[in-house]
């Protein structure tokens, strides 16, 4: 915090609105990352008004990508989605290699975050190719590290870990902490598909340490439910409380709506476990809800409609040059264009309708299941009421 209180000083004694002051404001933007993304995306809109005010292009891209990474940590992913594209499309004409790398990083989280693995692996190769071409060491540890997470959850354990280990020992190298870190945990990750539960939590807790020291509350709350679930499966009650409680105090501290289900989540599991499935499905019907607030139809149309008109945008600028070449094959391609992408919007309607039949009718028969354990054990009737809600809501 006294990071903070240093920039906070810098900006009241910068009296001149000048790219210095952009500088200032984006720095306490980034400064607040992982603690208050509140802070940051108000950090970042003042900054954002100031530079486009004096037409200060680099403080404005460094603007909209803070405003992204806030309300990426608030699990806004649409409107993160919305001001990561419009930092792409306002970097792209600068041709700064190193931003746009990171701009398609920050593209390929959205789709991480949202399910999307094909589209989250595209974007982080993409990010990958830019910072090896340019030697950003930093960068391409990142993107390593990102590809890696993807390959796990696809089971491709080896691919993942050649992955991780390589994006480690570049970050050990530069002595990036931070990453460090994260890397350890996404490591832990892959060791836990892999169910050597001992090596998994072996790695949450060298991450977990180092959070601890960096103050970072957004990524101290996701290893912190990590521990939690991996005493779950070791079955240690008691120790598989303690983290995830602390990591539900966490993440309603930093309004990370993300976080919150996944601790919902990790409790139902716990009080299952416990054979109290009264607090079980209370925390169940808490994840749902809290799911359904941040995948709900309209946010998920939105994403593929702003990814849709950026593709076409960018397709259509590449086409006009290649018309300028060859006017004939121009029309051809911009014909193909056309019809690959009414594929591709299909595609995605037939996506977003299957994700939504799955998530909802899932979510129902578990709070019917849950419903009808209770109704044995109790007589409650209450419990009847619940299996005809949700059987009328499938």
């Amino acid at each position: 915090m006294e990071n903070i209180k240093t920039i906070e000083k810098k900006l009241a004694e910068c009296k001149k609105n000048g790219k210095e002051k952009v500088e200032i404001l984006n720095e306490l933007a980034r400064a607040y990352l992982g603690t208050s993304p509140e802070k940051v995306i108000e950090y970042g809109n003042q900054a954002l008004e100031l530079s486009q005010e004096i037409s200060y292009i680099e403080g404005e891209t460094q603007a909209l990508t803070n405003i992204g990474t806030g309300n990426f940590y608030l699990s806004n992913f649409d409107k993160s989605l919305e001001y990561f594209l419009k930092s792409l499309k306002v970097i792209e004409k600068t041709g700064n290699k190193k931003s746009i790398a990171g701009s398609l990083g920050n593209v390929g989280n959205i789709y991480w975050s949202i399910g999307n693995k094909d589209k989250a692996l595209e974007y982080y190769k993409k990010s990958l190719f830019i910072q090896k071409e340019i030697g950003d060491k930093r960068g391409s540890a990142k993107s390593l590290n990102n590809i890696g997470t993807v390959y796990g959850s696809l089971g491709k354990y080896d691919k993942a870990l050649e992955n991780i280990l390589e994006s480690l020992k570049i970050m050990e190298e530069i002595g990036d902490k931070k990453h460090i870190a994260g890397t350890l945990s996404n490591i832990g990750e892959i060791y836990y598909s892999l169910t050597n539960y001992d090596k998994a939590l072996d790695f949450f807790l060298k991450a977990l340490q180092l959070y601890e020291k960096l103050s970072e509350k957004y990524s101290l709350t996701i290893t912190l439910n990590a521990i939690g679930s991996v005493y779950l499966q070791q079955k240690n009650l008691e120790k598989a409380s303690f983290y995830l409680e602390r990591s539900m105090k966490l993440a309603k501290e930093i309004k990370s709506k993300d976080m919150i289900q996944r601790s919902y989540q990790y409790l139902s599991e716990l009080y299952s476990l416990k054979n109290d499935h009264k607090r079980a499905l209370e925390y169940f019907k808490l994840y749902s809800e809290v799911k359904d607030s941040i995948f709900t139809e309209e946010s998920t149309k939105k994403i593929a409609e702003m990814q849709t008109k950026y593709e076409t945008e960018k397709k259509e600028k590449e086409a006009e040059i290649f018309r300028l070449k060859n006017i004939e094959l121009a029309k051809a391609n911009e014909y193909i264009q056309k019809k690959n992408k009414e594929l591709e919007i299909h595609e995605e309607h037939i996506n977003l309708i299957n994700k939504i039949l799955q998530h909802d009718l899932t979510n129902n028969l578990s709070i019917i299941s849950s419903a009808i354990r209770l109704f044995r054990k109790s007589n409650d009737m209450k419990m009847i009421d619940e299996i005809l809600k949700s059987t009328e809501k499938s």
